[in-house]
């Protein structure tokens, strides 16, 4: 497994499953993700909402099942079960839903899915989002045609980018993922699996454009 980070010379001509996390790679909406999880802990004062942004902000591609479980064991001492888990999950997803489905694609990501559908190239998503959530989403934008599958979790990325690949008999060889945190990047490691970084870590907005010029897109 090759990181385009570091290595330019991926041959995309024998890529044939495209697989896209979603937040930060295809919409601009970690920051609407990030506005969420701190009012979701308003009521606790500053210093535990700080404690929580930044855990978010360092485990991006995490399930915000897992984030929860940390928040309410680690940053509040609680001892939460998982329908608690699940309703605040559930209360998450209200506050922000809207506000994803309303938020803008990333830069350059209509000119790489115009290039797959061209090309022939089956395109899918593998998130961290709950999945029918996600599924809710990729419906309210119109991007049915655009995606063969979106998957999230409650599965983990790895399992989801290997399901991808024997639903539509690849290889990870045929395989490529986008993704913007350093846990999209060791699941496309566990899967072997060409990883893209994509507005890595938050730190480049710049979304596509070095992809698509490296590779005259």
């Amino acid at each position: 497994m090759r990181s385009f980070s570091d290595d330019d010379s991926i041959n995309i001509a024998i890529k044939k499953l495209w697989i896209f996390d979603f937040d930060g790679v295809l919409l601009d909406s970690v920051g609407v993700k990030t506005a969420a999880f701190r009012k979701m802990y308003s009521h606790y004062g500053e210093n535990i909402q700080a404690k929580v942004v930044e855990y978010h902000e360092k485990n991006g591609g995490m399930s915000r099942f897992d984030k929860f479980r940390h928040f309410e064991s680690n940053v509040l001492g609680a001892e939460v079960s998982e329908r608690e888990i699940e309703h605040l999950s559930e209360k998450f997803s209200n506050i922000v839903l809207q506000d994803v489905i309303d938020s803008p694609e990333v830069q350059g990501a209509d000119k790489v899915l115009e290039f797959c559908e061209k090309n022939g190239h089956i395109c899918a998503i593998a998130s961290a989002t709950p999945e029918r959530e996600l599924n809710t989403i990729v419906t309210k934008k119109g991007w049915q045609s655009k995606f063969a599958s979106a998957l999230g979790s409650p599965a983990t990325k790895s399992e989801n980018i290997t399901k991808l690949i024997h639903e539509y008999s690849m290889t990870p060889r045929q395989t490529i993922f986008f993704g913007d945190a350093p846990n999209d990047e060791a699941a496309a490691k566990a899967c072997s699996v060409d990883f893209v970084p994509i507005n890595f870590l938050g730190a480049d907005n710049r979304g596509f454009e070095k992809f698509l010029a490296s590779h005259k897109i």
